[in-house]
């Protein structure tokens, strides 16, 4: 995907890496648009026939997230925690940000195959800057490590809520007629609608 996002907009003069996740998404949602039309199939639960279906999805009917939360001058936004009361500051992850946790992610599970995954773990330290103003990475992260689950999790959640892009809760349209409500899913079909 980063390098079709990278082929398309290389004329724009700006790094799809640094565009907002979110950003990046919308985009790949339009290139799929643009290439093979706003209709994508894919498999749904209906409550009808109480199987599994194919159902078709209007792309362009996809919601669009807005960012509605202001950042600081330095693109920051503030948030308080729950539990602990620590007040952080963090960022939007960027496609740079994602590639760093992913390739964190790798060699952390080539260090501990036991299966767990520090990915929370990994995106939260990518994406807050400042805790109660400590800005030293190091101390972050041993911060980050010890928040409660519910600190955790309330911030996770409150980040995905400000977080700008397109809302992937859509309906379906089922063959038989039927609208049920899904999920939009990116698979292989996505790009490449004949395989």
């Amino acid at each position: 995907m980063d390098v079709l996002l990278k082929r398309k907009v290389k004329d724009l003069g700006f790094d799809v890496e640094d565009l907002l996740v979110g950003d990046r998404t919308a985009l790949m949602v339009y290139l799929r648009v643009t290439a093979f039309g706003e209709d994508y199939n894919q498999l749904v639960y209906s409550p009808n026939l109480g199987e599994i279906v194919e159902g078709t999805i209007s792309l362009s009917t996809l919601n669009q997230k807005k960012l509605t939360v202001k950042s600081d001058e330095n693109g920051e936004f503030d948030y308080v925690l729950q539990k602990t009361g620590k007040r952080i500051t963090f960022t939007l992850l960027t496609g740079k940000d994602e590639e760093v946790v992913d390739i964190r992610e790798k060699e952390d599970s080539k260090r501990n195959p036991d299966g767990i995954s520090n990915k929370i773990i990994f995106t939260l330290e990518q994406q807050i800057k400042s805790i109660d103003g400590e800005r030293d990475k190091i101390k972050i992260s041993n911060i980050i490590k010890k928040l409660p689950i519910i600190d955790s999790r309330l911030l996770r959640k409150y980040i995905d809520e400000i977080t700008p892009g397109l809302d992937f809760k859509t309906t379906a349209r089922t063959q038989g007629g039927e609208s049920v409500e899904t999920f939009l899913r990116f698979n292989s079909t996505f790009f490449w609608p004949e395989l």
